[in-house]
């Protein structure tokens, strides 16, 4: 009997402490200039990571390790100029992309908060799309370069 319940204690014990692995793999990037930032967030809107990485075949890849287990919530821009923020037109359109987990659909603004959360509860690969509103601007990020 004593052997069932330390075995029932120990199985809790490494439940109660899992830690997990989130890989976020950014697709469709329209070039390899710049970087991409991303911002992590729990279900509470809490920042649990930002991180920046460069661009390597139009594509980025990020592995945040040691994550409880709940809900999270990605969201990135590709900083193509390098100047650590989203370049907007003077209506406030993206001239970078963007991309926000769940890839959600965008009406008039950014997703809600929670269209965005995702379920963390085993090792994770999370594949996020990137948006290009103002396709026009592919040529002035090039003449940036």
């Amino acid at each position: 009997m004593r052997i069932i319940i330390s075995g029932i204690l120990l199985l809790f014990s490494i439940v109660l402490h899992a830690q997990y692995i989130l890989t976020i793999e950014i697709k469709n990037l329209r070039n390899s200039y710049g970087r991409v930032h991303l911002l992590l967030n729990n279900e509470k809107e809490q920042k649990i990571a930002g991180l920046s990485k460069f661009i390597h075949d139009k594509k980025c890849v990020f592995v945040i390790e040691g994550l409880k287990p709940g809900k999270y919530s990605a969201k990135f821009i590709h900083d193509e100029n390098n100047d650590e923020k989203l370049e907007t037109n003077w209506m406030g359109i993206p001239r970078e992309g963007f991309g926000f987990s769940n890839n959600p659909v965008l009406i008039f603004g950014p997703p809600s908060h929670e269209d965005t959360l995702f379920d963390l509860n085993i090792n994770k690969t999370v594949f996020i799309k990137t948006r290009y509103i103002l396709s026009s601007e592919i040529k002035k990020a090039k003449l940036r370069e």
